[in-house]
């Protein structure tokens, strides 16, 4: 409009020149409303069909909510546009019973251990069973997909307890009656994952961290004779000198945990299912005594994982 103006020959100033373009616009929309009575006669009076007020009304109302909800969906999928938010320290503890934790270690810092993209595509070769359904490796291989190699971290944990493991008389005796009798003695494997608050900026969630919980329970039951005969002898202290003091629990730690920007850590469902045997570790507890200089005792415990054909570490 304003280059009409400047290029056309007229008296006219531009505020008048302006009001005449509106007039022409405004004739011209009512032309066209003119012409489509003309073409599309619609009679006067007459109610508008339900097909139509519902068919034209409900696609664009649906419009309308795809476009204030799809931007909601993106962001919550995305996940804060996935940046990545790896934890700085996981602490775990294994409990036997109620009493006291016999095993207490943090893994931070250096013994976080990041994939590379080596390791991730060795991981994404080591998932795939020829015994397995294709379509469960499929959604296997899909998951991994969702996630960068730098998103996926080993965490590696010394095997010796930084508590030592103090018991007194009464408990020891408690904890060796449930083991004598039919009592089920549950063993609690405990990680804590701290990170960053997904919420917060880089500068200030490092002063507001995450802390999310999870457990893994295991019961030892009357038909684990071998294990409650070996925790009877090492708290007892009735076991072979010539023996290790140690016992075995199936099924304790999760190899692999999903943790979300918030909620608890979960199971990565497909991974079980390719290696259901192997997707909780066994862990064997061994007993250490030292004597001091005072001639009293220090008692700790050490966790080893048992070793299983499924193995992928970061380079």
């Amino acid at each position: 409009t304003l280059m009409n103006w400047m290029l056309t020959d007229t008296a006219l100033d531009l505020s008048n020149w302006l009001q005449l373009e509106d007039i022409y616009s405004k004739v011209y929309l009512l032309k066209c409303a003119r012409w489509a009575e003309k073409i599309f006669p619609t009679e006067r009076g007459k109610p508008r069909s339900k097909t139509k007020k519902y068919g034209l009304g409900g696609l664009l109302l649906v419009l309308l909510i795809l476009l204030i909800w799809f931007p909601l969906v993106i962001f919550s999928i995305t996940s804060s546009f996935y940046r990545s938010n790896p934890p700085k320290e996981i602490n775990i503890e294994i409990k036997l019973g109620d009493y006291l934790p016999i095993y207490q270690m943090t893994a931070q810092n250096r013994h976080l251990i990041p994939f590379t993209l080596g390791d991730y595509n060795r991981l994404r070769s080591a998932i795939y069973s020829s015994k397995i359904k294709s379509t469960v490796n499929d959604n296997a291989r899909a998951f991994l997909r969702r996630f960068h190699p730098n998103d996926i971290l080993c965490a590696n944990f010394f095997a010796t307890s930084f508590n030592i493991w103090e018991l007194n008389q009464p408990i020891r005796d408690t904890l060796v009656n449930n083991l004598q009798t039919n009592i089920t003695v549950p063993v609690q494997f405990t990680y804590t994952i701290t990170h960053n608050s997904p919420d917060e900026d880089t500068s200030e969630s490092q002063h507001m961290p995450t802390i999310i919980r999870g457990q893994n329970t295991v019961d030892i039951e009357l038909k684990d004779k071998e294990i409650r005969k070996s925790l009877i002898d090492i708290l007892n202290k009735t076991f072979d000198a010539q023996k290790p003091r140690e016992f075995k629990i199936y099924n304790l730690m999760p190899r692999f945990l999903r943790v979300k920007a918030k909620g608890k850590p979960k199971d990565i469902k497909v991974f079980n299912k390719i290696f259901p045997a192997e997707y909780y570790a066994h862990i064997t507890m061994s007993l250490n005594e030292t004597k001091s200089i005072s001639n009293s005792s220090e008692v700790w415990w050490e966790m080893t994982e048992d070793r299983t054909e499924f193995k992928v570490t970061p380079s």
